[in-house]
Formats: structure tokens, C-alpha cells, sequence
């Protein structure tokens, strides 16, 4: 038996897991409360036009870095307003 086996054998798994784990991504709706906070906050970013500073209910959220909404923003930009774009 040669090393290429294994190997080979876990790439197909992780190739495998990867896959699957991009098909569920959007099954199920955004369920914890702060996805859906989110998920709306960097949709009123890409809305308003303002990818500075993160909105949610008329105020700045700034409980997590811009980063993370430009992250989310690109996602939505890319796929749509969607769950699979949200929790990418």
C-alpha cells in the first residue's frame, strides 16, 4: 500500500465535508436572534451606501468590527439577501 492512498482518502472526505457543509448552509433560517441582526445590519449598509459605519435600528452597532458587516455585505453582494450569504 502506497501514502497516496490516505491521503487521497482524506482529501476526498474533507473535499466531501466541505460540500455538504456548503449545501446545508441556508436549510434552516436564521434561528439565534443576533443573525437576523446581522444579517440586517449589513443589508442597511449596502442599502445606505455606507460601508464605514454599521447601522441597526438607527444607532451604530459597533459590537463587532466593520470587518466582520464588509465580510457579510460582500457576501450579500455576491449571492443576494439570503441565509446561505448571511451565515457564509
Amino acid at each position: 500500500m502506497t501514502g497516496r492512498t490516505p491521503r487521497a482518502a482524506r482529501w476526498a472526505v474533507a473535499i466531501g465535508a466541505v460540500a455538504l457543509l456548503f449545501t446545508l448552509l441556508g436549510r434552516l433560517p436564521l434561528l439565534d436572534p443576533d443573525e437576523g441582526r446581522y444579517a440586517r445590519t449589513s443589508q442597511l449598509m449596502i442599502e445606505r451606501g455606507d460601508l464605514v459605519v454599521p447601522w441597526f435600528e438607527g444607532r451604530p452597532r459597533l459590537e463587532k468590527p466593520a470587518f466582520f458587516y464588509w465580510m457579510e455585505a460582500a457576501a450579500f453582494s455576491a449571492l443576494g439577501f439570503t441565509e446561505t450569504a448571511a451565515r457564509l
